[in-house]
């Protein structure tokens, strides 16, 4: 095979945002080949191209690259951990079994209104993300590495994640098995073992052990990759009475979540049996909300608009492609004076009776979606109160009269008679309208924003919104004889393909030299050139393209590829390829381009 040039990695640099520490590359350490006993013949110690000699019988050698670090922003720290991430901490403040909604106050904290200082309790959920893992040997591909090898972790490997609790508002001391028995971890590879209580540091410690049977399990179903996202649900927290007693209206909640561990494993370089250890120092997240006093004892309903999410997370805003179904929630709540009746306009009122209520009190939800959006059929429309299914006899879709795109009407009284709505959810139950919406065929590339609101007893809910984001590549082609690239050319096809679904789109240039592929979500695509124009030779390098989330204006939605050809009796070559990005910061590395992208909000 001769000796080919080994190219260095994409990545030189390793940049922690949750810590802050930097790393750089700084020599090749070692070559490893998998399934092979192939060695190293001569590397050069510099970041160019690496000498390596193969004996003529090797084929389809699968090449790891291992390297020394150096930790530029911390060099007293010599030994650097593995991380991982809590990439999201989600809080849910609870009162009778009910979901709190929040609202923001002027420095945009969550503010949860309380009527009684009793019966409320925090939720936590965390989700890590162990594609994020970082190491000194390994760098960024340490996931891939874990992954390839997890048969020779042990089960001691162990995440504990951390919960610091302001002791002013939960005791983890008052911590019993009754606030850990929903608890469940959702992960391919570890199990949730149990729990410590830290009591000086008022910390609840939740332990989760390395499973090789189940991660064994987990790659047999999945093509052998285990899913890399460990998720942590349904633990509960009673918080203190005291902390709204008596004159306390209001107070300030700030806890502290982490992660650390170990992961002990056979060494993968080696034939024999050499356990390492590599300690896991994990991120983290910290998270401030308020609790208030309703001295009013009044809820009223009001509206959150979120996008739910296949694995049933919301969040305000995602990406999809053209085609794609949405799938949209409206969150209101039972209003909590629905046991008084307003028969009239006047101030008498008839409390309810024996369960039984006189009057109404209509609830109607408005949606008013983008154009981009087509609504699915009504059949797909979900209404609950609390847990409970409505029928569709229990509701009503009744015709807009604001321009929104449909209205859902519920008489809450009714179905208060009827025993759906009962006595314990008078102002805490929420009511969740669910439905299906469709980005339309040939939406160009932009924000488009869906808005929600609900109307009662002649009030009008504030309006609350959720964004949905799709993105496009442009392709430019010219002549490479023009330096000006003012010599466009037409008739260019080109192929995009997304790794991530498989999907293949294909587009001809214009007479302007572009091709515009819209309507895209986030992902990895490949662009290639499956045809030149008249006379030009077609290039054959096919272009890695990373689409995530860019800016804020509609130019920002937009990766703009250059090609140049060259003419077939000129040049006799195969072209040149030239990347550039448009609203965002180019990154060419090795025939990629990337947008920068920005974190999902509630994600």
């Amino acid at each position: 095979m001769g000796e080919p040039s080994l190219i260095s990695p994409k990545q030189t640099t390793y940049e922690d945002a949750e810590s802050g520490k930097s790393y750089e590359l700084a020599k090749i350490q070692y070559l490893y080949f998998v399934g092979s006993d192939y060695t190293v013949k001569s590397i050069e110690e510099n970041l160019g191209n690496y000498i390596v000699t193969f004996p003529k019988d090797a084929s389809n050698i699968n090449i790891i690259y291992g390297w020394d670090i150096t930790e530029s922003s911390n060099p007293e720290d010599p030994e650097a951990p593995i991380y991982n991430y809590i990439k999201t901490l989600n809080r849910t403040v609870k009162q009778h079994g009910w979901a709190l909604n929040p609202t923001k106050n002027e420095a945009d904290i969550d503010t949860y209104a309380v009527y009684t200082e009793k019966n409320i309790y925090l939720n936590y959920d965390a989700t890590m993300d162990m594609e994020e893992l970082g190491s000194v040997a390994f760098g960024q591909a340490s996931w891939d590495i874990l992954n390839m090898h997890s048969e020779e972790i042990y089960d001691e490997t162990t995440v504990n994640l951390h919960f610091q609790f302001d002791p002013n508002v939960i005791d983890v001391n008052k911590f019993t098995d009754d606030s850990f028995q929903n608890a469940d971890l959702q992960s391919d590879m570890f199990t949730l073992k149990g729990y410590k209580i830290n009591k000086e540091a008022n910390e609840l410690i939740l332990i989760c052990n390395w499973d090789g049977k189940k991660a064994a399990e987990a790659k047999a179903e999945n093509g052998g990759k285990l899913d890399p996202i460990i998720r942590l649900t349904g633990v509960l927290l009673p918080i203190e009475e005291s902390c709204l007693a008596g004159e306390n209206a209001s107070v300030k909640v700030e806890n502290h979540g982490y992660v650390d561990g170990f992961v002990k494993a056979d060494d993968p370089m080696t034939d024999k049996e050499d356990p390492k250890i590599g300690q896991i120092d994990g991120g983290e997240k910290d998270d401030t909300f308020i609790l208030v006093k309703n001295d009013e004892k009044i809820s009223k309903p009001g509206m959150i608009k979120n996008i739910l999410l296949p694995d049933g997370s919301q969040v305000d805003s995602d990406t999809v492609a053209v085609g794609d179904t949405v799938t949209f929630q409206l969150n209101s709540t039972v209003p909590q004076d629905l046991n008084i009746v307003y028969e009239s306009k006047d101030e008498d009122k008839d409390g309810f009776a024996d369960g039984t209520a006189k009057g109404e009190y209509l609830l109607t939800f408005h949606d008013d979606m983008a154009d981009a959006f087509e609504l699915l059929n009504d059949e797909n429309f979900k209404v609950m109160i609390g847990d409970k299914v409505l029928d569709a006899d229990d509701y009503s879709m009744i015709e807009p009269t604001d321009g929104c795109d449909f209205e859902i009407q519920l008489n809450l009284v009714e179905l208060y008679n009827a025993g759906i709505i009962e006595d314990s959810y008078l102002g805490l139950a929420p009511i969740i309208v669910t439905y299906e919406a469709k980005l339309k065929d040939e939406t160009p590339a932009g924000k488009y924003v869906n808005t929600a609101w609900v109307t009662f007893n002649e009030e009008e809910s504030s309006h609350d919104t959720a964004e949905v984001e799709t993105f496009g590549i442009k392709v430019y082609k010219f002549d490479q004889a023009d330096a000006t690239k003012e010599t466009p050319l037409e008739g260019a096809v080109f192929e995009l393909k997304n790794l991530d679904t498989g999907k293949i789109v294909t587009g001809t240039s214009g007479a302007d030299g572009f091709v515009i592929f819209n309507g895209l979500d986030e992902g990895n695509y490949v662009l290639r050139e499956t045809q030149a124009p008249n006379d030009y030779v077609c290039s054959n390098t096919p272009i890695d393209v990373v689409v995530e989330k860019g800016g804020e204006n509609v130019e920002e939605y937009y990766v703009t590829v250059e090609f140049a050809n060259s003419k077939i009796p000129h040049t006799g070559g195969m072209g040149t390829t030239i990347f550039s990005i448009v609203g965002g910061v180019l990154i060419a590395m090795a025939g990629t381009v990337f947008v920068i992208s920005r974190r999902k909000r509630r994600a």
